[in-house]
């Protein structure tokens, strides 16, 4: 199972303390405290393009006032069903810019995977965050 495999390879790195896995519903589950970052690699492509506003709005309750949500927009061809669902900047900007999230910078992913050269972009600003949630464009709040 592939929960089990990631769990048994991040508990064996050296880093193994600093990160933890959680299991959980993203539309219901109630972290702790709020995240100053959130890394999406992909889970936005992943799920059916009328779920995408309140994938949004999800990412704007989990987010702190300041927060940044850092995505990787895949694929961004024009292929039909999914998944992966088709993405573009505009996809993005029509759930996003609603709750007051904007762009800060988009960019090519020069480190994306031979296959997806060109079509992984994201976007992206630096910052000194502490508290991150990780899940597969910076936009900020």
């Amino acid at each position: 199972m592939l929960w089990d495999t990631a769990l048994q390879l991040a508990s064996s790195s050296p880093n193994a303390n600093y990160f933890s896995f959680l299991q959980a519903d993203f539309f219901t589950w109630e972290p702790t405290e709020l995240f100053d970052v959130i890394f999406d690699y992909t889970f936005f492509c992943a799920i059916v393009p009328n779920m995408r506003p309140a994938w949004a709005a999800r990412m704007g309750q989990l987010l702190k006032p300041d927060g940044e949500l850092i995505t990787l927009m895949f694929p961004i061809d024009d292929h039909d069903g999914g998944p992966p669902y088709k993405t573009s900047i505009a996809d993005y900007e029509e759930v996003l810019h609603p709750l007051g999230f904007h762009a800060i910078s988009i960019v090519e992913n020069e480190l994306a995977v031979s296959p997806r050269k060109g079509e992984a972009w994201e976007v992206e600003k630096n910052d000194n965050s502490v508290s991150a949630l990780i899940l597969g464009i910076a936009f900020a709040k």
